[in-house]
C-alpha cells in the first residue's frame, strides 16, 4: 500500500504542469487618510488582457492566476492615483503591489503617468516579492 501511495504521488508530481502564471494582491489605500479602502473595483491589465476584481474590508483583492509578463493596475474609473504602477509577473511568484487613490475630481484626466514598482528580492525567488511605491 505504501509503495502504491508513494507511486501515485510521484505520478501527480510529474504529470503536473508547470506553473505559467504567477500571484498578484493589490491593496488599495485612501491617499488622504491612508486607509484601506473596501469595496473598490480594480483591474489588473497585460497582453493577456483584464484581469477584474473588488476590495475586501481590508483593501485587498488578490487574483490567483496572472499570466507572467508586464502589468499594470487601475482603480475604478471615480478614482485617480498619482502614477499607474506597472510591473512583471514571474511564474509561480507573488506580487505585491500598493495603490493609492483618491475621489477624481471632475474633468480630471483619467491617464496617469507609468511609475514602475521596486523590486525587493533576489531574481529567482519565487515567494514574497514586495514592491513600494
Amino acid at each position: 500500500m505504501k509503495f502504491a501511495l508513494a507511486a501515485i504521488a510521484a505520478l501527480l508530481v510529474t504529470a503536473a504542469p508547470a506553473l505559467a502564471e504567477g500571484l498578484v494582491t493589490v491593496h488599495v489605500i485612501d491617499a488622504h487618510s491612508r486607509k484601506p479602502l473596501r469595496g473598490i473595483p480594480v483591474t489588473v491589465t497585460g497582453a493577456f488582457g483584464d484581469l477584474d476584481g473588488v476590495t475586501d474590508k481590508l483593501g485587498n483583492v488578490t487574483f490567483l492566476s496572472v499570466p507572467a509578463g508586464r502589468s499594470t493596475v487601475l482603480a475604478a474609473d471615480e478614482y485617480t492615483s498619482p502614477c499607474t504602477p506597472y510591473f512583471t509577473v514571474s511564474t509561480g511568484q507573488h506580487r505585491m503591489v500598493n495603490l493609492i487613490v483618491s475621489p477624481k475630481s471632475p474633468g480630471q484626466h483619467p491617464v496617469q503617468p507609468l511609475c514602475a514598482m521596486s523590486n525587493l528580492v533576489n531574481a529567482g525567488e519565487g515567494a514574497d516579492v514586495y514592491d513600494v511605491p
